[in-house]
């Protein structure tokens, strides 16, 4: 089972503190709930690049979590945190680090596109 450090669970903790109850969650939220504890728990890494890493993937996936309809954030972040295996941590880590260059590579392609005038 994925086990969180002490500081991880700190910060997990603060983090899903000001966040809303709600009813409803997708499949696509549950994978948002994963990366969000890659997230968390690289940023207690000693490792600069991995800290840097987990807090940019703690940021992004905590804010859709925060922003998606029916997600119970504290209740569901623990109970994912539980059921996590540290195989699925490995897969999850690709997984997620993945997801979120694509949405770094969209974003440059917009920024770019700003710049051209018409």
């Amino acid at each position: 089972m994925f086990r969180c450090s002490a500081a991880t669970a700190a910060l997990l903790v603060a983090l899903a503190a000001g966040a809303p109850a709600r009813a409803q969650e997708t499949p696509a939220t549950t994978g948002d709930l994963k990366c969000a504890l890659v997230g968390f728990a690289l940023a207690t890494s000693e490792r600069k690049e991995e800290q840097q890493a987990g807090l940019m993937l703690a940021f992004y996936y905590y804010g859709r979590l925060s922003a998606a309809p029916g997600v119970q954030v504290e209740k569901r972040l623990k109970e994912v945190a539980d059921a996590m295996t540290d195989e699925a941590f490995v897969k999850e880590s690709t997984r997620c680090g993945d997801e979120l260059a694509q949405v770094g590579e969209s974003m440059q392609r917009f920024g770019e596109s700003m710049g051209r005038k018409p």
